[in-house]
């Protein structure tokens, strides 16, 4: 998988070899491989163009992860990095948000943090 350490603290407590009790069973033996846990984002990006790739639209507009439209688990620059990408979108959230009464963040809004 290509999870890296610095993109947050519960990632960072990752082991990057461990055997996945969950799926290994008589007759198969799984393990949890996080090549690129300890890389540095510039390592990466610099892999992607040495074997001329081009990032994922997501990260070439300089968000941190590759996530859901408007993740809950997004951080707010990248809230507002998915609004710019998909504003039709999050217009759409912001009304389900409105509709429904709650917001998708704690106690703040869509709109709040794209307005901050």
């Amino acid at each position: 998988m290509g999870i890296r350490a610095e993109e947050s603290t519960s990632r960072a407590k990752k082991k990057p070899f461990k055997v996945n009790k969950r799926l290994t069973i008589p007759g198969r033996f799984v393990v949890d491989c996080l090549p690129i846990h300890a890389r540095k984002e510039s390592w990466v990006r610099n892999k992607v163009a040495e074997h001329g790739q081009e990032l994922f639209y997501t990260y070439a507009a300089g968000m941190k992860r590759k996530s859901c439209k408007i993740c809950l688990l997004a951080c707010s620059s990248d809230v507002k990095t998915s609004a710019e990408i998909d504003p039709e979108h999050a217009e759409k959230m912001m009304s389900f948000e409105d509709e429904i009464g709650y917001t998708m963040f704690q106690g703040k809004s869509i709109k709040q943090i794209l307005e901050s």
